[in-house]
């Protein structure tokens, strides 16, 4: 505004000044000169009056969006309006209001099948700004419908109090990430997204790889042995949070796989820990790899559920009893061929002897197998 004025005036003092020259010699031009300029100076005067301080708006605000720490890299778009700067139409110093007219809106999957491009709105963060699935709105399926969701997809308690369609079997990346006999089919969910896991031929199971995350496979057929994270996961689980679809759930730390990646949960890499000549997920960028970098007799390359890592200890994979410390034994307590060290004797020899909704597991605080509950989905 200030620089405007200074312009009009600069017109004016010039103008003043070509018709005291010109005065004597040119009078029609004089007047028209003189016009001319006063006509020029009164237009930039009013524009400037009509603009006010709201001549040059405010760049226009955009929210930036929010990274998925949780679910495998992904990002966390806005795909909303933009923000918008309402103009008051005053001259009065600018006081506009700016109203977020979008809804925060959709996860892009950028990995493994945890969440797809499912459009989740501002109502799934708490207060605090966290992203919490049980306050989203989300559709949910009918588990007497047939079919009640899209092939591959399976209508099962997200733990939220509701039933919606769900990833059926384990992520994969070629057939040989899955048991043998299934496939790694493309399946697709009701909002598009599409996403490779593993298939059984006949809907049931050969191993917990044809079933949901947490789901064990007993006699051909998924049970539901998901515990909630509420408390520590016992010896040979680790608390999966980068599922979308659910709460978060404990679930088996190693699991068979042939993709380096891509088939095991993120943060993960699928090795030979055991040296059985198999590989099996573990987790990335802990103390150790594999059973050969613990060099005391006796220990194995565990997971250690209260220090949430790898680490050198009595528990964990093995390929025989020899891989084992005194009073440990080499058992595959989960039903999927993958054995590991843990405590002898105890109330349980596998999951598929415990209730529905409990694991066969050694407690995180230690001690012998025991059936270990879940809370009810």
């Amino acid at each position: 505004m200030r620089l405007v004025m200074d312009v009009v005036k600069e017109l004016v003092l010039d103008e003043r000044s070509l018709v005291m020259t010109e005065r004597s010699t040119r009078g029609a031009t004089d007047h028209n000169a003189r016009g001319h300029a006063t006509w020029l100076a009164s237009v930039m005067l009013v524009a400037a009056i009509g603009c006010g301080d709201d001549a040059i708006p405010p760049p226009t605000p955009r929210d930036g969006g929010m990274r998925d720490a949780g679910f495998d890299g992904a990002t966390i778009e806005d795909a909303g309006l933009d923000d918008a700067t309402i103009d008051d139409g005053s001259t009065d110093p600018d006081t506009a209001v700016v109203v977020d007219a979008g809804r925060d809106a959709a996860l892009r999957d950028s990995g493994n099948f945890d969440g797809g491009s499912y459009t989740f709105g501002p109502d799934c963060f708490g207060g605090d700004g966290v992203f919490d699935l049980c306050l989203c709105d989300v559709p949910e399926c009918d588990p007497e419908a047939s079919p009640s969701c899209a092939a591959g997809l399976r209508c099962i308690p997200d733990g939220c109090g509701r039933t919606t369609c769900q990833p059926g079997g384990n992520a994969c990346v070629v057939d040989g990430d899955c048991p043998a006999g299934s496939t790694c089919f493309s399946a697709t969910a009701l909002d598009g997204s599409v996403a490779d896991l593993c298939l059984h031929p006949t809907g049931g199971c050969t191993d917990s790889r044809d079933c949901p995350l947490g789901f064990s496979c007993d006699a051909s057929a998924c049970v539901d042995r998901r515990l909630t994270c509420d408390s520590p996961c016992p010896f040979g689980f680790f608390c999966n949070d980068a599922d979308s679809w659910s709460r978060s759930y404990c679930t088996p730390v190693s699991r068979r796989c042939e993709s380096f990646s891509g088939a095991c949960p993120p943060f993960f890499s699928c090795i030979d820990v055991d040296g059985d000549g198999l590989a099996e997920c573990r987790r990335n960028g802990e103390a150790c790899d594999t059973n050969d970098d613990c060099s005391t007799p006796g220990e194995v390359c565990g997971y250690d559920p209260i220090a949430k890592a790898l680490a050198c200890q009595a528990q964990g994979p093995c390929d025989g009893p020899s891989d084992c410390g005194g009073g440990f034994s080499c058992t595959d307590l989960w039903g999927d061929g993958v054995r590991e060290c843990v405590p002898a004797g105890g109330s349980c020899a596998s999951s598929a002897s415990c209730e529905i909704g409990a694991v066969c597991a050694s407690p995180a605080s230690g001690g012998a197998p025991t059936c270990v509950s879940a809370e009810a989905p």
